[in-house]
């Protein structure tokens, strides 16, 4: 936040050498920031003021963005299925046109640490 009222405060020749400074600074400080940042901060504090730099989450959190329900079942039956790491490969291959293994990868960890597996009739 120090770093935006500084940089509101920097002329109009200098805001270039100001913003490579205080990222700098910040950096320093183990915050991790791009001169493009402090630009984005600015006009975050310039529309809506303090509140503007808050952070905030977004609204579709936890949800997936570029797929739908059906598919969301189909992992979640991909997540039973999966015992070993050498299954969640071979699942994926069904999903690899609609998103990265990485990604699936997360949302079957995601679903398996929340589902409670039922045991099937035979190992009753």
């Amino acid at each position: 936040m120090r770093a935006v009222l500084i940089f509101l405060q920097a002329l109009h020749g200098s805001k270039r050498q100001m913003a490579c400074r205080l990222v700098g600074e910040l950096r320093a400080k183990g915050v991790r920031a791009a001169a493009r940042s402090l630009y984005r901060w600015r006009l975050q504090y310039l529309v809506s003021g303090f509140g503007g730099l808050t952070p905030r989450f977004r609204s579709d959190r936890g949800k997936p963005r570029n797929f739908d329900q059906g598919v969301l079942i189909r992992i979640s039956d991909a997540a039973l299925r999966i015992r070993k790491p050498g299954d969640i490969r071979r699942e994926y291959q069904g999903f690899s046109d609609i998103m990265s293994c990485g990604s699936f990868r997360r949302w079957v960890r995601w679903i398996q640490a929340r589902v409670v597996e039922i045991p099937r009739r035979e190992e009753i």
